[in-house]
């Protein structure tokens, strides 16, 4: 199935309540780091808003209007390219941080934002780039200073994932027929989802207590830009 049909199948669900053409969510383009300069802009819900963006250095999701899912769902991707195939940075939230655009100092005008839940991110993504989007990535888990590892096969679809297993200090993605998931990310909890990692698909190792102490995780929550 087309993964653009895979995105709209998801809204129809999500939105019956709220028409979806009303909703809208509230970007907030920056240009210095604290944000006080910062011009708010409404953009689609479930559509590539392309043309007319502010320039900025920054860009950081502000909240949802009549959108159907909770603030912290909304996941938005920006494009350099008005058709939105060429992405910049990884996906975002009101809880992950904002991205910055550009070398973070020169203003830069983006060609497109597109904002959605994580599996419409990641469907988005899928059909503008022509690749498949990863459905499952493997976590390879270390402990005991790097002498003993575990692995775990964790869903791409943005949900926590319990995990049960020993403490463990660092992670990695591994490689999917021979090519690193570089779109994916997955964050790394423990009690009470508390974050004590993001683990990059780029296959780079991620500690969790930088002491060197084990960790008791406890979910992971993987999304693909």
């Amino acid at each position: 199935m087309h993964s653009s049909l895979i995105a709209s199948t998801l809204f129809a669900a999500l939105t019956a309540a709220v028409p979806l053409s009303k909703a809208q969510v509230n970007l907030q383009f920056g240009i210095s780091v604290d944000g006080d300069d910062a011009t708010t802009r409404q953009v689609p819900f479930g559509k590539l808003s392309a043309g007319g963006l502010p320039k900025s250095t920054r860009l950081v999701v502000g909240n949802g209007i009549d959108a159907p899912i909770a603030d912290d769902k909304i996941i938005c991707q920006a494009f350099a390219d008005a058709a939105g195939t060429q992405k910049v940075g990884t996906p975002f939230n009101n809880v992950l941080p904002g991205i910055t655009v550009g070398d973070g100092k020169s203003l830069v005008t983006l060609g497109s934002v597109f904002c959605s839940d994580a599996a419409g991110v990641a469907a988005f993504s899928s059909a503008s780039s022509g690749k498949p989007a990863v459905s499952e990535v493997t976590i390879q888990l270390e402990f005991d200073g790097g002498s003993g590892a575990v692995q775990r096969d964790v869903p791409v679809n943005g949900k926590l994932t319990p995990y049960r297993g020993p403490n463990v200090n660092s992670g990695f993605i591994l490689a999917i027929e021979g090519e690193q998931p570089v779109d994916v990310t997955c964050e790394t909890f423990a009690a009470n989802q508390k974050r004590v990692g993001v683990i990059k698909g780029d296959g780079s190792s991620e500690v969790f207590d930088k002491s060197g102490k084990d960790v008791a995780v406890e979910a992971f929550k993987c999304a693909s830009a």
